[in-house]
């Protein structure tokens, strides 16, 4: 994937959250505008993971696999377009 495309994918997560908080932080700067929608994000899908509809189990292992996943970041190893967006940002 290329990095253009890892941005694209990140803001669409964004945008499709129907959130305002896209217009407030679209005016950020863009290498902070990128950290920020990065951070959002993410916090959006572990918080769909929380409030989906799945097993308790099944959410606890999904959200250590994130857990594990941020774990990796720091030790510069990314694998999906979020978490490389994230690493960029670190």
């Amino acid at each position: 994937m290329t990095e253009k495309s890892d941005q694209n994918k990140v803001k669409q997560i964004v945008l499709s959250s129907g959130t305002s908080f896209y217009w407030g932080m679209n005016l950020l700067k863009n290498e902070q505008r990128r950290a920020m929608f990065s951070i959002y994000s993410f916090c959006r899908m572990v918080d769909d993971i929380a409030d989906s509809k799945l097993n308790k189990n099944l959410k606890l292992k999904r959200l250590k696999e994130w857990k594990k996943k941020i774990h990796d970041l720091y030790k510069k190893i990314s694998d999906g377009f979020l978490e490389r967006e994230l690493k960029y940002s670190i």
